[in-house]
């Protein structure tokens, strides 16, 4: 199956889909650009057609299916938690990195915590 890939990387190969979020109108591929190889993990991925981000302060919107919903680390990165977060007011006195909390029964999908 021929396929658009630039010189230098392989087609055909394993996709693994983690856990993550992706509007529900997504392709792997379209009629002109086909993508070879295996898909994994399409059960893992969290869909729908309205964005789960605020555009304005990039938080999870409340009650959103990504909150509460992220994977473990996977065990290859277990010794590297994400413990930090981008400040949400984005003005100078605060911007730049703030402790990253966990607020519910698990971490919220994305690069901030509702």
């Amino acid at each position: 199956m021929p396929s658009d890939v630039a010189p230098g990387w392989t087609t055909g190969g394993t996709i693994n889909l983690g856990k993550n979020f992706i509007r529900s109108t997504w392709g792997l591929d379209d009629p002109y650009h086909p993508v070879p190889g295996i898909l994994t993990g399409k059960a893992n991925v969290v869909t729908s057609t309205v964005s789960p981000v605020s555009s304005s302060t990039f938080t999870p919107v409340s009650g959103t299916s990504i909150v509460n919903t992220a994977q473990a680390n996977l065990t290859a990165v277990a010794a590297y938690p994400v413990l930090y977060q981008p400040a949400t007011t984005f003005s100078k006195p605060t911007f730049g990195p703030i402790a990253r909390p966990v607020n519910g029964t698990a971490a919220d999908m994305g690069a901030i915590e509702f």
